[in-house]
Order: C-alpha cells, then sequence, then structure tokens
C-alpha cells in the first residue's frame, strides 16, 4: 500500500514537472516574440537623434503590438519611463540593439503591427536594414 502511494507520488512528481517545464518554454517562446515583433516596429522608426525620440517611439510600438493597456502596467510604464534616459546614456548599445532588430522587421505580422504604430503616429525611416 505504501509503497503504490510512492510510485504514485513519484509519477505525480515527474508529470508535474514535465508540464510545468513546457509550460515554462512556451511562456518563455512567447515573451521573446512579443520582444521581437514590438522592437521591430520600434526599429524602423530610427534611427533616433536622442532618448526623447526613442522613448517616443518604443511607446508606439508597445501599444501597436501589446495594446494601449499594456503601457499602464507597472513594469512597462516604468520601463517606457526609463526608455529616454537609458538611451541617452548609451547610445551606441541601443543603436546596435536597433539595428539588429531590423532583421524582424519583415512578414505579416509586423506590417499588420506597423500598420497600427502608423495610426498612432509611427514613421518608417527604414525599409532594409543597413
Amino acid at each position: 500500500m505504501i509503497i503504490n502511494f510512492i510510485i504514485g507520488a513519484i509519477i505525480v512528481s515527474v508529470v508535474g514537472y514535465a508540464f510545468y517545464n513546457v509550460r515554462k518554454k512556451r511562456m518563455m517562446e512567447a515573451a521573446e516574440r512579443v520582444l521581437k515583433e514590438l522592437n521591430a516596429v520600434w526599429a524602423v522608426q530610427g534611427p533616433f537623434k536622442n532618448g526623447e525620440e526613442s522613448a517616443r517611439a518604443m511607446k508606439i510600438a508597445t501599444i501597436a503590438v501589446r495594446g494601449a493597456d499594456s503601457i499602464t502596467t507597472k513594469p512597462t510604464a516604468g520601463a517606457l519611463a526609463k526608455h529616454a534616459a537609458s538611451y541617452n546614456s548609451q547610445i551606441q548599445i541601443w543603436e546596435l540593439l536597433r539595428q539588429d532588430y531590423l532583421a524582424y522587421a519583415e512578414g505579416k505580422k509586423f506590417e499588420e503591427n506597423f500598420a497600427a504604430a502608423v495610426k498612432l503616429g509611427a514613421v518608417r525611416n527604414r525599409k532594409k536594414r543597413p
């Protein structure tokens, strides 16, 4: 009887652990996909003169990809508020990131996201990766 309980507990633990890992992997993949989509919309609006310009483009990209409610969450609002200062203090790093994300600025999903961004005031400064 105790052996059956122990075996059952082990099986439940193994299945639960496997389920947790699969779910965690899917969540990470979804987060990575959204990050690429958002940053591609931000990237095509550059290059930027300063952090304020970049922060405006990032806000537009965030709303276009994730919706207007997304910018009201504490983590996103905080990140957007700090973006300009971060950009101004590390312009070269941000520009390299921007150029990398231009690789994701293609395809149907990107075009849909960018069309939404245009309605919010986005302007495409570059069509292709430099």
